[in-house]
This record gives C-alpha cells, structure tokens and sequence, in this order.
C-alpha cells in the first residue's frame, strides 16, 4: 500500500463487485432450481448479500 486513498477506493470497488458476483450466484441457483428442475436441496446454499435490483 503506497497510497491510502487509492488503496480505500480499491477496497470498496473490491465490495461492490463481490456483492455482485454473490448476487449472481444466487439468481443463477435459482435459475437452475425453477428453469432446470435441479432439486433445491442438491443445490448449494444461498449466500448472503444486499439486494441488487436487475
């Protein structure tokens, strides 16, 4: 780290793309649960995140 502020605006970047990447795995859980018939219980569990509106 050479520069805070930079170094913070990295972390929070980091954040809102994990919280994408989570939102992502849970619509495409449900995607294979409703769309492909996967059995709910086969399938991992949801991770928890915010809300993101599509």
């Amino acid at each position: 780290m050479e520069n805070p502020d930079s170094f913070a605006e990295d972390l929070m970047l980091a954040h809102e793309y994990t919280d994408l990447l989570i939102d992502a795995f849970n619509r495409v859980r449900v995607f294979a649960s409703t769309r492909m018939g996967l059995v709910e219980g086969d399938l991992p569990p949801v991770l928890p995140t915010k809300s993101i509106d599509p």
